[in-house]
């Protein structure tokens, strides 16, 4: 039993540490302006994440809007651009639909992924199409972030390793096929 408190102990320590840390750069990145906050996003690091934090949640709430991250999506800084789909994401803009399916041929998989996942909480039939390529994608994360955003648009159960089940699906019902809200 004498073990165990230690380790209740040493998990306490660790949870305060950490809340400790996450007071610290949330308190620094509230009040920055967004175009700081990319910048922090840019040069990476542990204030990254939380910059990044901080622009999602101004997204979902309303306080950033989409046109900001709009433009973030053609930043020469792949975390520029992965932080501005996140934020669309958030938003749940349809008007950056054509940015957006832009942006899932985007030369790094980190951003193409990150543009479909947007495409999971903005959903529109005419994402279907590109997702489906993306199936093919050289990089697994990128078929699975596919696959969940059609699987979230569609609500059809297949996998992303079941692109043909996918694809045939489309040609049956393409047509026809109207997103549920």
């Amino acid at each position: 039993m004498q073990g165990n408190g230690g380790k209740i102990l040493i998990i306490a320590i660790l949870a305060a540490a950490g809340f400790g840390a996450y007071k610290y750069f949330s308190k620094n990145v509230g009040s920055k302006s967004d175009d700081e906050l990319f910048v922090i996003i840019s040069s990476g690091g542990m204030t990254a994440t939380a910059a990044q934090a901080e622009l999602t949640h101004r997204a979902g709430s309303g306080k950033t809007p989409p046109t900001t991250f709009r433009a973030k999506l053609k930043d020469g800084n792949k975390d520029v651009r992965v932080a501005a789909c996140k934020g669309l994401k958030a938003c749940k803009d349809k008007a950056s639909v054509p940015a957006l399916l832009e942006t899932l041929k985007d030369d790094t998989y980190e951003v193409r992924s990150a543009a479909c996942e947007a495409f999971e909480d903005i959903r529109v039939k005419e994402a279907v199409p590109p997702l489906l390529k993306l199936l093919d994608d050289p990089k697994e994360g990128v078929r699975v972030a596919a696959s969940s955003a059609l699987r979230s648009i569609t609500k059809q159960a297949y996998s992303n390793k079941e692109a043909d089940k996918w694809k045939n699906w489309w040609a049956d019902n393409g047509k026809s096929f109207e997103v549920q809200e």
